[in-house]
């Protein structure tokens, strides 16, 4: 069985300063499946609007997309490595 104890996130929005389009990748361990779970745990370590800098707020509106696999595979389609706890 494949590890799938890491889970790469994406999360969309508009900015509600600019109203840029903006995407975010992440690598969460132990979210699994569970959107709520990964966007909570991707959503701490968001950055702000990369068009004009402004901090995301915490209400903001976010499409999720998430994939469970392993660090190897998750590197392979091009998530960034997860932060060191």
């Amino acid at each position: 069985m494949e590890d799938e104890s890491w889970t790469g996130v994406i999360l969309i929005y508009r900015c509600p300063s600019c109203g840029a389009d903006g995407m975010q990748k992440f690598v969460v361990h132990d979210a699994g499946y569970d959107m709520d779970k990964a966007r909570r745990a991707a959503w701490k370590d968001r950055s702000p609007c990369k068009s004009c800098k402004t901090p995301l707020p915490e209400n903001l509106y976010s499409a999720v997309d998430i994939t469970a696999a392993s660090l190897e595979k998750l590197h392979k389609l091009g998530y960034p490595t997860p932060p060191v706890q």
